[in-house]
Formats: C-alpha cells, structure tokens, sequence
C-alpha cells in the first residue's frame, strides 16, 4: 500500500491543493515533506491515496494548483519519485 506526496513549496499553495481536493471529495492531509522530498527544496505535502492520486493530479492540473514533485511513499518508509508513472 502507498499514498502520493504531491509537494509544495509553501503552506499556502498545499492548503490551495487541499482545498481544490476537497472541493472534488478526495481526502488529502496536508504534512511537513518527509527528509528525501524536503531536501528537493519541498516543505510541504499533500498525502494522497494512492487509488486516488492520478484524479488528483487532473484536478491539479485542471485548476492551476502549482506543486513541485510527485513521490510515492511506502508503509515501511520507502520513497520514490513517482510523476512518471502518473502522465
């Protein structure tokens, strides 16, 4: 199982995200980006289901919410980028 991190630069533009998201019905909570994203310049992300990620990202998109990266993390922890996979 995973969820996607979509991650922002800003607490507002998550919060922007988040709002479009629930606007839609997909639940997302907003964190502080896990070490591996943080450092990619990432404070903040959305964390996504992962069934619900590819939507997520036409609502995104739809609407101009402007997020970095897209990754992928793992129960046990593990991290990827996972944009590629969404397009």
């Amino acid at each position: 199982m995973f969820v996607y991190d979509f991650s922002f630069r800003s607490l507002t533009a998550a919060q922007d995200g988040r709002s479009v998201l629930q606007n839609a019905g997909i639940f997302a909570v907003l964190a502080r980006a896990p070490k591996l994203v943080a450092e990619q310049g990432c404070g903040y992300v959305l964390e996504i289901d992962g069934a619900d990620g590819a939507d997520a990202l036409s609502l995104f998109l739809e609407h101009g919410v402007r997020f970095r990266r897209v990754f992928r993390q793992f129960d046990n922890g593990f991290v990827e980028e996972a944009g590629h996979d969404l397009f």
